[in-house]
């Protein structure tokens, strides 16, 4: 179903909650694996995330191009031949520049290596009189490039290759969440803090972006601080990456919690809420995702259900606003900055 238009309250977008958004970057390299990511990326709405995922990619990237060159040793064709020569010209402009007595000249093998490349590799090299560790970095590029050149269009390589690069960016790929109790302490409080004060109770809650990945650790502190008294009754989780059989369970099990994967930028969640919470998350996607998002997410809570958007900016820096359904408006109902 399509989601209603609702009016928002135009101070909401004036808060720092929303004063810059993340934007889609293009691939810093052209190699499989950062192709796939970024590929990955605009398939799951994911412009930002975690640190450890570049990381993660570029590491899978070395090793993929280790696993290249062992596959290039068994090729016998010319793109192969070329990428050989390739890399054996990068090695010696690697000793020339790391001082060896007996190497040519860095300008004349970088001559050499520009006519052996293919034209998509040339930007990479280093200019002839680069020295340092950054002209050593340039030409490892250069390594990594002709190898996942030649894998990727290779007919005897291009296919296990892809999906090896594939496989590597799917393992990289998270959000950056910020989902540790500590820091969704202060606003499951002021949650209840609020709920308490209308007088109302047996609400159904749901924290979407729950992080999955990181085993949902702000549920059962949702349920520690919301179900006492039966301010809440339902405590849901959702994120974009489902949680396995096992967390589903385990949670049901241990705190009484419904998990999901839902994709909220898509599509309406599967049931109305009473009380939506939307922590470190938004920022994360486009201004055009993030007016998606609030869309479907204002659709989704029954009438004067709550919103609270959260970012945690730094310590003593976590605005969080509260806006209320009334109709097809969003009211700003309460706004804080927690601790």
């Amino acid at each position: 179903m399509i989601a209603p238009l609702i009016a928002w309250p135009k101070e909401l977008f004036e808060t720092p909650l929303f004063r810059d958004s993340a934007r889609f970057t293009p691939p810093v390299l052209p190699i499989a694996v950062v192709r796939s990511e970024n590929i990955l990326r605009r398939l799951r709405n994911m412009p930002s995330v975690s640190d450890e995922s570049e990381v993660c990619v570029l590491r899978g990237a070395r090793e993929l191009a280790e696993l290249g060159r062992a596959w290039l040793a068994g090729l016998d064709t010319a793109l192969a031949e070329q990428t050989r020569r390739c890399l054996q010209l990068a090695r010696r402009v690697k000793q020339a520049l790391s001082g060896c007595a007996h190497a040519q000249p860095v300008a004349t093998l970088l001559d050499r290596l520009r006519v052996e490349l293919p034209a998509h590799c040339r930007p990479y090299l280093p200019p002839p009189e680069a020295e340092g560790e950054g002209a050593l970095v340039s030409v490892s590029v250069i390594e990594l490039l002709v190898v996942d050149h030649c894998m990727r269009v290779h007919q005897a390589t291009r296919k296990r290759y892809w999906r090896r690069a594939y496989r590597i960016a799917d393992e990289g790929l998270q959000f950056n969440s910020t989902c540790d109790k500590r820091r969704l302490l202060p606003i499951a409080v002021w949650i209840r803090h609020l709920i308490e004060k209308s007088r109302r109770t047996g609400l159904a809650y749901v924290d979407v972006g729950c992080s999955v990945t990181a085993g949902a650790p702000t549920l059962a502190l949702a349920a520690h601080v919301l179900r006492p008294g039966g301010v809440c009754r339902d405590i849901h989780g959702t994120d974009i990456t489902p949680p396995s059989r096992r967390l589903a369970a385990e949670l049901a099990r241990t705190h009484h919690v419904l998990v999901y994967g839902c994709d909220p930028v898509r599509h309406r969640l599967p049931r109305r809420y009473d009380v939506i919470l939307l922590a470190n998350v938004h920022r994360h996607l486009t201004r055009g995702l993030q007016t998606l998002l609030l869309r479907n997410l204002a659709a989704s809570l029954n009438e004067a259900g709550l919103l609270f958007i959260n970012w945690r900016f730094a310590a003593g820096a976590s605005p969080c606003v509260c806006l209320r359904r009334a109709g097809n408006r969003m009211l700003l109902a309460a706004q804080a900055n927690l601790p």
